[in-house]
C-alpha cells in the first residue's frame, strides 16, 4: 500500500473536461447519488464494494460482469456517474475518484477492521467511511498546517471514539463556483488541523476559501449523514 501523500492539497481529481449537471452540482453526495437512476445506484455500490475489498479502484473489466447482470452498457452508466460527480475517472478512463475513496494516496488514510487500507478524498469522508461500513476505523491523517500527526479512531456501533491530539478540530469548504467537480474544488480544503489554533491560522492564509470550522462532534454527525446509507441501498431515489 502507498504511503499516506503529505502534501496538504494533494488529491485525486479528473484529467478531462466533464459536462457536469449544474443543478445537480448544488446538491451534497447524498442527494446526488438519490438523483442517479437505479442502474447507476447499483453500480456505484459495487464500485465502493471493491474499493474495499481491495483497496484500490475497480479495473474496468472487473465492473462489465456487473453491468452485464444489470443490463445497462458499462459506459453509459459510467457516465452518469461522472455527470452526478459521484465519481471521476482519469484520462485513460480509469476510475480514479468514487467519494468516499482516492484511487491515489492522500493525506487520509483509512484502517477498517478486516479491509485493506485505503485512501480518503478529504477528512469528512474519512470519517465517513466506518459509518458507511459499519466497522471500527483508525484514520491518520496530517495538519495541512506543519505536517502533525492527527489520529482518530471510531467505534460506529457504540459511538465511541478517541482523537490524538484531543484538541483536533475540522475545517470544511465549499466550491465557490458551480457547476465544478468537488475532488478538485471542494476536497483538498476539508482537513483535520491538530487545534483551533493551527485552524484559524491556515484560514487567515487562504482567504478565497469559505472555510467552517466544526467541533469534532458536528464534523461527526455531517459524515454521518453523508455516507451512513451510501452502501446500504438505503439512500432514498429522487425519480
Amino acid at each position: 500500500m502507498p504511503e499516506r501523500d503529505s502534501r496538504p492539497s494533494a488529491r485525486a481529481a479528473a484529467s478531462t473536461p466533464v459536462n457536469l449537471d449544474a443543478e445537480l452540482c448544488q446538491l451534497n453526495l447524498t442527494q446526488r447519488v438519490a438523483a442517479l437512476s437505479a442502474p447507476a445506484r447499483t453500480l456505484h455500490r459495487a464500485v465502493l464494494r471493491a474499493f474495499l475489498d481491495s483497496g484500490h479502484a475497480p479495473a474496468l473489466a472487473e465492473l462489465r460482469p456487473v453491468a452485464r447482470k444489470i443490463g445497462v452498457g458499462l459506459e453509459r452508466m459510467l457516465a452518469e456517474l461522472v455527470v452526478h460527480d459521484v465519481i471521476q475517472r482519469a484520462a485513460d478512463g480509469a476510475i480514479q475518484v468514487a467519494y468516499p475513496f482516492s484511487s491515489t494516496p492522500t493525506p487520509h488514510q483509512v484502517h477498517i477492521d478486516g479491509t485493506p487500507p485505503v485512501f480518503a478524498m478529504c477528512i469528512i469522508d474519512a470519517l465517513g467511511l466506518p459509518f458507511m461500513v459499519g466497522r471500527p476505523a483508525t484514520i491518520f491523517t496530517l495538519d495541512p498546517s506543519d505536517a502533525t500527526p492527527i489520529t482518530i479512531t471510531i467505534e460506529p456501533a457504540t459511538g465511541s471514539q478517541t482523537w490524538i491530539p484531543t484538541t483536533v478540530v475540522v475545517l470544511a469548504n465549499e466550491c465557490q463556483q458551480e457547476p465544478a467537480i468537488k475532488a478538485e474544488c471542494a476536497c483538498p480544503f476539508i482537513n483535520a488541523f491538530a487545534s483551533p489554533d493551527t485552524a484559524e491560522r491556515w484560514r487567515t492564509a487562504h482567504p478565497e476559501q469559505a472555510m467552517r470550522l466544526l467541533s469534532q462532534e458536528a464534523a461527526l454527525t455531517e459524515a454521518r449523514a453523508l455516507f451512513g446509507a451510501l452502501l446500504d441501498g438505503t439512500v432514498n431515489p429522487a425519480r
